[in-house]
């Protein structure tokens, strides 16, 4: 029998109310369940190597758990908002500087390249979290679906989608995002 943790409870909710927000949207695109895994994962091994540092203190530690963890799900809410096209949502995450940069418009643009390159998105998951000094690269894995031209076949591709993620005053920031 798999024993329940703390971090399991908490994403299991997390998925229950991640499942009824992506239903009630236009497009439903599924989560992987094996994203909470992977993001403990990642904290344990960049919580490791934080240990083997002597100058990080005990607290410290703590306190990039928490950074970490609050970087996954901002930088999900910004994955789902693009999933759904909710072009509102997205770029009412990004920081102001970056909002001059990329718009609705931005937005709009960008959303219909990907979509018409790719299909329509049918999954995502969480792949990792990079470790860096600063900031906190999040890479998510995007399935897109796509028909063939006679309509007889259903072609699956993947993306992978970049977040990078940073605190500032105690809060998770946005600091740039990509598709590759």
């Amino acid at each position: 029998m798999m024993k329940m943790t703390v971090m399991n409870k908490f994403f299991a909710v997390l998925s229950l109310l991640a499942g009824t927000a992506l239903l009630s949207s236009c497009t439903v695109v599924k989560e992987s369940h094996t994203a909470p895994e992977q993001l403990e994962s990642t904290l344990q091994i960049l919580c490791k190597n934080m240990e083997k540092m002597p100058e990080v203190a005990k607290g410290e530690k703590n306190t990039r758990k928490t950074q970490l963890m609050e970087g996954y799900l901002h930088s999900r809410k910004l994955l789902k908002a693009f999933l759904q096209n909710d072009r509102h949502t997205f770029v009412n995450l990004l920081p102001a500087q970056l909002r001059k940069e990329f718009d609705h418009k931005k937005f709009d643009v960008t959303r219909k390249a990907v979509i018409s390159s790719m299909g329509e998105p049918v999954s995502f998951r969480y792949v990792t979290a990079l470790e860096m000094t600063a900031v906190t690269p999040h890479i998510w894995a995007i399935r897109f679906s796509r028909i063939s031209r006679d309509e007889k076949e259903e072609y699956f591709s993947e993306m992978l989608f970049r977040v990078i993620t940073g605190h500032l005053d105690g809060k998770p920031y946005i600091i740039g995002f990509n598709f590759f």
